[in-house]
């Protein structure tokens, strides 16, 4: 990256860059509108103290309205955006209920397959 030039970095992730030159430099992530539920559904770090936490209270607020009520009392209505894809590949989601996480589990159709779990780390 050079002085006065902007760098967009995909895919699997919404970033840009812009250097100032002298060894100053400028970044940010972004996403577009259907992130924002991913975001609903995903569970923060607790690995340290001073780490960068992006609330979604004010994309929720700003983005779906008729939704903040319910989910500023900790209500989601909505669904995982990949729930309906995992539904289509034959797949069941099992929430591990203290820390949320999404551990999906691939399934054949015959019933004596064997299930394969998949933890996310």
């Amino acid at each position: 990256q050079y002085e006065n030039e902007f760098i967009i970095t995909f895919p699997y992730a919404y970033h840009a860059g812009f250097n100032y030159g002298f060894n100053c430099a400028e970044s940010t992530n972004f996403a577009s509108e259907r992130w924002i539920e991913y975001g609903k559904h995903s569970v923060q770090c607790a690995c340290r103290h001073d780490m960068v936490k992006i609330g979604m209270d004010r994309f929720v607020r700003k983005y779906q309205p008729e939704l903040y009520d319910d989910w500023s009392c900790g209500t989601n209505v909505t669904s995982h955006p990949e729930d309906e894809q995992m539904l289509k590949n034959n797949t069941t989601i099992v929430r591990s209920s203290p820390t949320k996480i999404r551990l999906p589990i691939h399934c054949k159709s015959s019933k004596k397959s064997k299930c394969k779990s998949y933890d996310r780390y």
